[in-house]
């Protein structure tokens, strides 16, 4: 009968059971070992599990302080963090309503814009683009502030510029009547006498032709009086108007005599004939001494050629009658050319309405020369009645505009371009107290002393977390 030797083939039973319990010996350490190895991975395992659970703690600190640092996508601004705590120095928000990442300002406690708004980028490229401008008004601030500090003036000059405009093209003759103001003070002084002169001026004219006359007639006739005036030239007249006795007489050159004239013209007494005298030309020669006719007793006009020596008509016709030329004093010098002297020329001197616009020297008319109307136009701004259309920077004529792109540079005061002059986005980064542009995905935190750093926010670490099943 066949017997089953099991796995270690044929044999007798003796040898089939070495050999079984050698196989059983080996598999036995076998198992042993197994089991010492499983109880190895069960410990890893356990230890796996432990810093797994460490892991899964410290990513979950890190995603809430992520979550604290980095608030996310907001409608308006946020006054807590995500979990509802206070808020912390360097928090950031995304404002959707602008598409503006803000970062939060601890001392401050004020949310800071971190990009520009296209509108703040806008005012930003065009404070850049008047750049030039901008340094040449910080260049002057000095004179800006001046001009700011004499504001009223300036409007009220603008608002008589036409009379301005009108004296600066007369500015010659001011400055010529500035020279001579007190000449034309005192004919303001005088104005009526020169209105009447002006309406006699033809009379004035034929006087002043014949001064001489005037002046010798002047010496020789001392007017009316009621008592014999004082007389030092022979010849010379005066009329006593006492009552009764008027009468001509005549300076004898020691006594006052009577004219041979009455009041009513008659003559009273001639070479020893009185009563009504007739005289005839022969008296008249007869008692013309030689030389006696004074030059004041030659009517002008009196003496033709007929009445002159022959030599002096003939020196006449050959112009050899003057031969020198006197030497001139006083408000006229010179010889034959002849020098109205400096500060000669009186008052009395000009004529009426004679001293014309181009006498007048440029600046020379002040206000105290002004007629009171003229300068009470001025000071209640009435003295301009019609308004010029203007050009250039500034249009128009009662209401003034000022033109597209006419503000320069140098006509703004330093410090006086606010936030609310300022276009929304026209503020970038070139405009900012940091350095550089800084580099894509970073973002710009404060240095808590007016300045702001381009910084990287860092990610948070990545870690793989496994899950192991222990059975």
């Amino acid at each position: 009968m066949a017997i089953y030797r099991g796995p270690g083939g044929s044999g007798d039973a003796t040898t089939d059971a070495s050999s079984q319990a050698t196989v059983a010996t080996t598999k036995a350490a076998e198992a042993a070992t197994s089991a010492s190895e499983a109880l190895a991975s069960k410990t890893a395992a356990a230890s796996s599990a432990s810093a797994a659970a460490s892991s899964e703690t410290a990513a979950a600190g890190y995603v809430d302080t992520f979550d604290d640092k980095y608030l996310g996508a907001k409608g308006t601004a946020p006054t807590v963090d995500n979990d509802g705590d206070a808020l912390t120095d360097g928090a950031l928000y995304f404002l959707t309503t602008t598409n503006i990442m803000y970062v939060y300002d601890l001392g401050t406690t004020t949310w800071l814009q971190l990009t520009l708004t296209p509108d703040d980028q806008t005012n930003v490229d065009t404070v850049a683009g008047i750049a030039a401008n901008v340094t040449t008004v910080s260049g002057i601030s000095a004179d800006v502030t001046s001009v700011a500090g004499v504001s009223a003036n300036v409007t009220t000059v603008a608002g008589v510029s036409a009379n301005v405009t009108t004296v600066a093209g007369v500015s010659g003759n001011v400055t010529t009547v500035a020279g001579i103001s007190a000449d034309v003070t005192t004919v303001a002084a005088d104005g009526t006498d020169i209105g009447t002169v002006a309406t006699n001026i033809a009379n004035v004219n034929t006087t002043a032709t014949n001064i001489s006359p005037v002046n010798y007639f002047a010496t020789q006739y001392l007017g009316v009086a009621g008592t014999a005036p004082t007389a030092t030239v022979t010849g010379a007249l005066y009329y006593n108007n006492t009552g009764g006795s008027e009468q001509l007489y005549v300076w004898d050159g020691s006594a006052w005599q009577q004219a041979a004239f009455s009041v009513s013209g008659s003559v009273t007494a001639f070479n020893t004939r009185t009563g009504a005298v007739t005289l005839s030309s022969a008296d008249v020669v007869s008692a013309l001494a030689t030389g006696s006719i004074e030059t004041a007793k030659i009517a002008d006009d009196a003496i033709t050629a007929d009445k002159l020596a022959n030599s002096i008509n003939t020196e006449i016709s050959d112009n050899t009658a003057k031969v020198t030329n006197a030497t001139h004093t006083g408000d006229v010098t010179g010889a034959t050319a002849l020098t109205i002297g400096t500060d000669k020329v009186v008052t009395s001197m000009i004529l009426d309405a004679n001293v014309t616009t181009g006498k007048i020297a440029d600046d020379a008319v002040t206000a105290d020369k002004l007629a009171d109307a003229i300068n009470t136009a001025i000071s209640d701004n009435t003295a301009k009645v019609t308004n010029a259309t203007h050009t250039g920077d500034v249009t128009g004529d009662t209401t003034l505009t000022i033109g597209t792109d006419k503000v320069l540079t140098s006509m703004i005061l330093d410090a006086n371009v606010t936030t609310a002059k300022m276009a929304d986005d026209s503020v970038n980064a070139s405009k900012l107290n940091v350095t550089g542009n800084g580099t894509s995905g970073q973002a710009l935190t404060s240095d808590a002393d007016g300045s702001m750093t381009w910084a990287t926010i860092e990610g948070l670490p990545q870690r793989t977390i496994y899950e192991i099943q222990i059975r």
